[in-house]
């Protein structure tokens, strides 16, 4: 088989020479990240990254909330600092995910297990507690609405 326009090709490919020269390209901001053994405080920060912040949040959730929750089951100040976190990140999530279920559904799951965290440390710290129905319908979490292969 001949295919001269590809002979052409090759052969110009073997010609070109090498650009050993480096790029210096470097981007102005990082994938934000937080620290495995604090719970995130803060989502604050330039407009243009707030997803970028948002997703660092989500993954630290699904990735360390776990280990965070065992070390900090007993102590006082855990509820405040959840509730806190859960508010910040409602307000941000839900203005920045307003148009995009799919988000909305990671928002809702995400908000959930830290609402979990916070209920398993109040019953840890109050056994009364568990005596007592949540009245969540924990059913509805595991509805394909929520997209619970997108977590």
């Amino acid at each position: 088989m001949q295919l001269p326009a590809l002979d052409t090709f090759l052969s110009g490919m073997r010609a070109r020479q090498h650009d050993s020269s480096s790029s210096t390209f470097r981007p102005s901001s990082e994938f934000p990240s937080f620290p495995a053994a604090r719970l995130p405080e803060k989502l604050d920060g330039p407009q243009e990254y707030k997803y970028f912040r948002l997703a660092a949040l989500e993954d630290w959730v699904d990735h360390q909330l776990q280990p965070w929750i065992s070390l900090h089951l007993n102590d006082p100040t855990t509820c405040g600092k959840l509730r806190h976190l859960i508010e910040h990140y409602f307000v941000n999530a839900s203005a920045a995910y307003a148009s995009s279920p799919t988000s909305l559904s990671t928002m809702y799951l995400t908000l959930a297990e830290l609402w979990i965290a916070c209920d398993k440390s109040a019953c840890a710290q109050y056994r009364l507690l568990c005596e007592y129905d949540h009245e969540l319908c924990i059913a509805e979490f595991h509805t394909d609405a929520l997209h619970l292969d997108a977590r």
